[in-house]
């Protein structure tokens, strides 16, 4: 017990030992590094001052030395200056005496001649302002304007009725009756396609217009015959179509008062304004139907009750036969 005792206690003072050790060159490091910034910081500090002394000695030198020598210049030209200037006067002295005796007597001829240059220019008159007289200018005649002729209100062509999305084609009803090109196309397409073979449906429909238009009114007349007697034909069996399929359907519901009284106002409006729409149509229904009096709307009423009762009869005879 006593060894094992010891021995633990010798490792525990070794790791001490080591965990001390390492503190203090964790410390002594960061002191190390901590003291190598601030020597740094101080030797960068030192540099720039160095440098900074230099230049300003450097400037300095460079500018005391070019002032002086401008100054040794500029007296040593005043040197020269002072040595020549006696010579030069001993030697110009007796010509500028001459000279000036010249001029003394020459100026008062100069003077003479010139006076009538410098005499003052005389003050000049003030000129009135002068108004300037506005050239009466002609008026120009107006283009009159020409009154617009009035246009002739052109009759607006009646819609077909379009039909409805999701409307089927009824496959029951007769057909279209053929028009006049369509019925000379029937005759003149095998033609076509006899002497182009090759053509798409695209071509030989140019072809047959091409042809339709050089066709003489004569061959066009027949065939416009042709298609009115095919029109009739066909509006022929669609009354009868209608009428079976209205029997199928049942009888046929009762008017209102207001719609007697517009089926039989409706040709008087179209007459009076034959190029107003429907909807303008059905306004005016409208209001001549509020302005009507009492007595006429007490008529149509009748009717309407009339047509009610036809309507509930019609209707128990068809669900009888049913």
């Amino acid at each position: 017990m006593g060894k094992t005792s010891r021995k633990t206690s010798r490792k525990a003072s070794k790791k001490k030992t080591t965990r001390t050790t390492a503190k203090k060159r964790k410390t002594t490091t960061r002191r190390k590094t901590t003291k190598t910034r601030a020597s740094r910081q101080k030797k960068a500090s030192r540099r720039v001052a160095r440098k900074t002394s230099r230049t300003k000695k450097r400037t300095s030198k460079k500018s005391k030395p070019k002032a002086r020598r401008s100054k040794t210049a500029a007296k040593k030209v005043a040197k020269k200056s002072a040595a020549k200037k006696p010579a030069a006067k001993a030697k110009k002295s007796p010509v500028k005496k001459v000279a000036k005796k010249v001029a003394k007597k020459a100026t008062p001829k100069k003077a003479a001649k010139k006076t009538p240059a410098k005499k003052k220019p005389a003050a000049k008159k003030a000129k009135k302002p002068v108004k300037k007289v506005k050239k009466a200018v002609k008026p120009k005649p107006k283009k009159v304007k020409k009154p617009k002729k009035a246009k002739k209100p052109v009759p607006k062509k009646p819609k077909k009725p379009k039909r409805k999305k999701g409307q089927k084609k009824d496959k029951d009803a007769p057909k279209r009756a053929m028009s006049a090109f369509f019925l000379f196309a029937q005759d003149e397409r095998p033609k076509v396609k006899a002497a182009n073979p090759s053509a798409s449906i695209g071509d030989i429909g140019k072809e047959l217009g091409a042809r339709w238009a050089k066709c003489p009114a004569a061959a066009k007349a027949g065939y416009e015959k042709k298609a009115g007697a095919l029109k009739v034909k066909q509006q022929a069996e669609m009354a009868k179509y209608k009428a079976a399929k209205a029997k199928a359907a049942g009888p046929k519901r009762a008017l209102s008062a207001f719609f007697l009284f517009a089926g039989d106002e409706r040709p008087k409006v179209v007459a009076a304004s034959p190029s107003a729409s429907i909807g303008e149509i059905g306004k005016e229904l409208g209001a001549r139907w509020a302005k009507a009096s009492a007595a006429v709307k007490a008529g149509y009423q009748a009717k309407s009750d009339k047509d009610k009762a036809r309507y509930a009869a019609e209707k128990a005879k068809f669900a009888a036969k049913k």
